[in-house]
């Protein structure tokens, strides 16, 4: 969450008009024509209508738009005139919005009452009737997006408001913003260095690095625990804290209930005590893919598809696998062809490659 800017509401955003929408795109980096289709997408999904509304996705975001015009006009900030040539361009660019489902009726009769009754402001019968047009015309929207004509969309099963990690969240946007950069010098390598991608990283620093199977940390094997636990404490300079940081990052936003909750574009983190219980917690609690490291980078165990790798000094990667590093690649790669063997086929290309690579680091950083 960015508390530098206001949780808006997600429906009020793409169908009301004003500022907001500017804003929010101004502030996620977005172009407007993309962030209606944006939100359109992400209210479906919170609201489980992915499915129900395949056949007008591309007529709600422009719904949304009409919307918004006729927003505008009862609030006097376009008048009658605009809102007909409007809406006669979207009918024209439509074949008289014959894909509309059953809102073509009413988006038809606003058509023809604007071109019948041409006023330059919404007084009298004809606001009355554009009201009501609009009222229909909106309820059709919400009950498309969130399958209520009110609009109601269930909150979010927040996993970090009950998660046992919760307490250990990183709230200051500095610290979130100095280990999200730990993670993007991991991943992709140092900034300004010719050496990229998490193999860079280990090669810039003589680390080693292994590939261990499973994709979390302890996942296949309990006895990592203890050892990593073993290892950070035999570190030269052993650390007080340990950083976990999201892999994926942070989405442009979030939907909680109608509350959109506009996103720092920071992955989420915490930072916790450096002992074996807070190696426990992060492999019995935490959910997707991880970083965990310190806030100096001493080591890293970066979780990932079909693996997850261990980079640190050579002595601590050997202290953690419990075997030399030479040793726990061998043995990655006997995983892999047994992978193959257990299905009959080929081994899998990319783990075949992940194997490959790591072998290259070892041998030339030996």
């Amino acid at each position: 969450m960015d508390a530098s800017f206001p949780t808006l509401d997600v429906l009020d955003v793409l169908t009301r008009a004003g500022s907001d929408r500017a804003h929010l795109g101004e502030h996620v980096g977005e172009q407007l024509d993309q962030l209606d289709a944006l939100l359109v997408s992400d209210v479906l999904r919170a609201a489980g209508r992915v499915g129900d509304t395949l056949a007008i996705r591309r007529q709600l975001v422009q719904m949304c738009s009409i919307l918004r015009a006729l927003d505008a006009a009862e609030r006097e900030l376009i008048d009658a005139g605009e809102l007909r040539t409007g809406l006669g361009a979207a009918a024209a660019a439509s074949d008289r919005f014959a894909a509309f489902d059953s809102a073509r009726i009413e988006l038809r009769t606003l058509l023809e009452l604007l071109e019948r009754v041409p006023e330059p402001r919404l007084v009298g019968p004809l606001r009355a009737q554009v009201q009501l047009l609009h009222a229909n015309l909106r309820g059709f929207v919400f009950e498309q997006l969130t399958g209520s004509s009110e609009g109601d969309l269930p909150r979010a099963v927040g996993a970090l408001r009950s998660h046992a990690l919760a307490p250990f969240s990183v709230g200051d946007e500095s610290r979130a913003q100095a280990h999200h950069d730990l993670v993007e010098e991991l991943l992709h390598g140092a900034a300004h260095h010719p050496v990229t991608g998490l193999l860079g990283a280990a090669w810039v620093r003589d680390w080693a690095a292994v590939p261990i199977v499973g994709e979390q940390l302890g996942e296949d094997d309990p006895g990592e625990i203890d050892r990593l636990a073993s290892a950070i404490t035999a570190l030269t300079t052993r650390p007080s804290s340990l950083v976990l940081a999201s892999v994926r990052r942070a989405p442009r936003w979030t939907i909680d209930g109608r509350a959109l909750v506009p996103g720092n574009g920071l992955r989420s983190s915490w930072l916790l005590h450096a002992d074996r219980r807070s190696l426990e917690l992060v492999a019995e609690t935490r959910s997707g893919w991880c970083v965990l490291t310190t806030p100096d980078l001493d080591f890293a165990v970066v979780e990932g598809a079909g693996h997850h790798a261990l980079l640190g000094p050579r002595v601590f990667v050997d202290r953690a696998c419990g075997v030399p590093a030479i040793e726990a690649v061998a043995r990655f790669r006997e995983h892999v062809e047994q992978l193959a063997s257990h299905n009959g086929d080929e081994p899998p290309d990319d783990l075949v490659a992940l194997a490959e690579s790591y072998g290259r680091l070892r041998r030339r950083s030996r």
